[in-house]
């Protein structure tokens, strides 16, 4: 999957070799650095401006901000049913929220290093 910004726009194409095109505007202030998408339609990104956004795939709506990170984030995974998404951070923290609030539910804390994978 390559993501690619589109700077005149402000949205960002993301594409993948057997996958369609798809060009979401994506309403983050820094670079987004992982991505993930739901079976009903959804996509979260995650950016190093500290927040990790969901999106409607369908119409390129912003659904909600997940906010409470001190430092960009670098990963984004939703659970299988979609109702929750774990985040991991350089600020040494993954954090588990509810999907349909955007709720934080609860921080794990890394002594030492940020968070950069969270399958």
């Amino acid at each position: 999957m390559a993501i690619e910004p589109l700077a005149k726009e402000k949205k960002t194409l993301i594409s993948g070799k057997h996958q369609p095109t798809l060009v979401v505007n994506l309403g983050h202030s820094s670079g987004v650095h992982s991505v993930a998408l739901s079976d009903d339609g959804k996509l979260v990104t995650g950016s190093s401006d500290k927040t990790a956004r969901l999106w409607d795939v369908v119409s390129g709506k912003e659904i909600r901000v997940f906010r409470g990170h001190s430092g960009g984030i670098a990963s984004v995974c939703l659970s299988a049913d979609g109702k929750w998404l774990v985040t991991g951070s350089d600020d040494k923290t993954a954090r588990l929220w509810d999907v349909a609030t955007a709720t934080e539910i609860r921080a794990f804390k890394h002594a030492n290093d940020g968070i950069y994978c969270v399958p």
